[in-house]
């Protein structure tokens, strides 16, 4: 069912044209990933190479939709492994902890010159 509008998603049609492909090789595909917990920014993942064989061989052929569901489910099944291995809670921190530095320099740099300004009116 579609999640919108409550009705049956179409069947992607298995009729037509059949093909066999001996070898259908993806490399070096990448990936970019966003997560809450990195406020809007991207990673970009590598996906491990996906290699299909025979392809249709054994049902003497295989229709275009089988070829393209068969395809998407191994970058599927790649692009999470990818992501898997990301440490976006350890990259959130490390952001968490850069912009805490940087908001302490500014508080320490605004402090100065509120000092500096200080000693100027008490004439120190």
């Amino acid at each position: 069912m579609e999640p919108r509008t409550g009705r049956r998603a179409p069947r992607l049609r298995r009729r037509g044209k059949k093909v066999t492909i001996d070898r259908l090789l993806v490399q070096k595909a990448k990936l970019n990933v966003s997560a809450a917990v990195l406020k809007g920014e991207t990673v970009r993942l590598s996906i491990p190479d996906i290699e299909l064989k025979d392809i249709g061989k054994e049902s003497q052929g295989a229709s275009l939709p089988t070829v393209v569901e068969m395809f998407l489910k191994e970058v599927n099944r790649n692009a999470a492994q990818a992501v898997a291995k990301v440490d976006l809670r350890g990259m959130a921190e490390k952001a968490r902890k850069e912009a805490e530095e940087a908001v302490q320099k500014e508080v320490e740099g605004a402090t100065g010159e509120v000092g500096k300004k200080l000693k100027g009116v008490f004439g120190k």
